[in-house]
């Protein structure tokens, strides 16, 4: 009950407010491939020209060859929200097996959806934009749909069950190489890190492990060196040595995962998460049973490896720095760390277990704990008084909630539909397609966009590929010039995004 609560409180906002929605930047151009080629023909373009992720271009091809375009905006998101639950729900029941009742094993993975989310560093890119969303968070739910079919091979009874769930994670993995090159090389790392555990621990070889392993770096092959890849990498035109890559790559690693312990509350979690698992030793102790063995520090070791190798793949392709990690990839990078974390404690209590090593606390020191947590959700460890981007025409209690920002996903989400700017953002498209409809000669003006919702704003339309003529069909081909003028407060760019 609890549990269910603590879901509905913290992602009714977030559902909620995808109903203001709206295409933005790369969306545009995707829309017009799509309408001259059809999907299958667009993603061929795509692939040929610019990208290998032939999963998520089809799909976003897909989606935008439909005529009910602007409405899928504003279904995807809810739809994303609810598979990546059911992913993980689907994971921790497997994962643990009978250990526990339903209502716990939803119970964990509510709590564990809440954090994962909470610490996403950018929500709008994640979730919200249909040229990221499920082709990076999208991949990382996919992901931990296969890792929770692997321990269901490990169980599985007979040929035929063995070999159907062989098949389905064979299909998802190509799928998951098709959508981002950072998810792909997370499997690669896992998949490989396994077969070289049962190498080295019982000198032979896993051919369940070994096997996936090679379909993922075989369809990761497919997708990285695309004609459409190279394509891109030599636009990009990055000229980095080996040396500064393999440097930057240790060093990025290294940020990141300092960032997520001293940004986040992730210690706390994890020790709640111990304190978790020790107080069900004996339910957790025979599902477990197949990481025995396994050192923690082996799967620190190769998490970190892993992010390395992709760090270097991601900098020797468009260069060593800050500005070669766009929010949209860092989502990514922050999702598998704490997923390969969470997998790290988990050995590492099967470890002290087994030296029959306790590990309790006193009620009010946990509570504590929670609390601490808890502030995380809410405020995102940053409040700031503020009254900048307040909607003209709202009343006072609407002003109020322009008072004041914070870094929590959950609290922005309500701030911005408390305070109107849904609805001021949701006029301000309406205004754009009004003018071009009504559109008879060139120019067209478009005022940018002001008092935007955070959850969901990605840029400005002005970005170079954001045509905005496709926003109506009946002025498709007919007005070609745009011209940008400000009224009001323009909206803030994001970097990276």
């Amino acid at each position: 009950m609890i549990s269910s609560l603590l879901l509905a409180l913290l992602f009714f906002p977030l559902l909620w407010i995808s109903q203001y929605n709206y295409p933005s930047g790369d969306d545009y151009r995707a829309l017009l491939r799509a309408r001259e080629s059809g999907a299958l023909g667009a993603a061929r373009w795509w692939y040929f020209n610019w990208t290998g992720r032939y999963t998520s271009f089809f799909l976003q091809s897909l989606l935008a060859s439909r005529g009910n375009w602007l409405t899928l905006y504003k279904i995807v998101p809810v739809v994303l929200f609810l598979a990546g639950f059911a992913c993980l729900f689907y994971f921790v029941k497997t994962f643990f097996g009978a250990s526990f009742s339903r209502r716990t094993q939803f119970s964990l993975s509510a709590t564990l959806y809440a954090f994962l989310v909470g610490i996403t560093p950018d929500i709008t890119t994640g979730f919200y934009w249909l040229s990221t969303n499920i082709q990076y968070v999208g991949a990382v739910f996919v992901s931990l749909l296969i890792l929770a079919l692997y321990v269901k091979l490990d169980r599985a009874a007979t040929l035929r069950d063995k070999g159907l769930i062989s098949l389905l994670m064979a299909i998802l993995i190509a799928l998951v190489a098709g959508l981002n090159e950072i998810s792909t090389l997370f499997l690669v790392g896992t998949f490989g890190s396994i077969s070289l555990f049962h190498l080295v621990k019982f000198r032979k070889v896993n051919k369940a492990s070994l096997a996936f392993f090679i379909l993922c770096v075989l369809f990761g092959v497919i997708s990285f060196f695309s004609p459409g890849n190279l394509v891109r990498v030599r636009a990009l035109g990055a000229q980095v040595g080996a040396a500064e890559v393999f440097l930057g790559a240790i060093g990025f690693t290294l940020y990141l995962v300092i960032e997520l312990l001293t940004s986040t509350p992730l210690l706390i979690v994890s020790v709640l998460y111990l304190l978790f698992l020790f107080a069900n030793r004996d339910r957790v102790r025979e599902p477990l049973s197949f990481i025995h063995g396994v050192r923690w520090w082996w799967v620190l070791v190769a998490l970190l490896c892993t992010v390395v190798v992709a760090n270097a793949a991601l900098f020797s392709a468009v260069g060593v720095g800050v500005n070669s990690m766009p929010y949209r990839v860092k989502n990514v990078y922050s999702y598998g760390i704490v997923l390969g974390w969470f997998f790290m404690l988990t050995t590492l209590f099967v470890d002290l277990s087994q030296r029959e090593i306790d590990f309790s606390m006193p009620a009010w020191a946990t509570g504590a704990l929670v609390a601490f947590v808890c502030l995380f959700l809410l405020t995102g460890f940053g409040l700031k008084f503020t009254g900048t981007n307040v909607v003209p025409a709202t009343n006072r209690l609407q002003q109020a909630f322009t008072s004041f920002t914070t870094r929590s996903v959950y609290v922005n989400a309500y701030l911005d539909i408390l305070s109107g700017r849904g609805t001021w953002y949701e006029g301000q498209n309406a205004e754009r397609a009004r003018r071009l409809t009504e559109a008879t000669a060139d120019p067209v003006d478009f005022p940018l966009y002001s008092h935007v919702p955070e959850t969901i704003f990605v840029q400005d339309v002005t970005h170079p590929y954001g045509a905005p003529e496709v926003l109506s069909e009946a002025t498709c081909g007919r007005v070609k010039q745009f011209r940008f003028v400000t009224t009001g407060t323009p909206a803030p760019q994001k970097e990276g995004f």
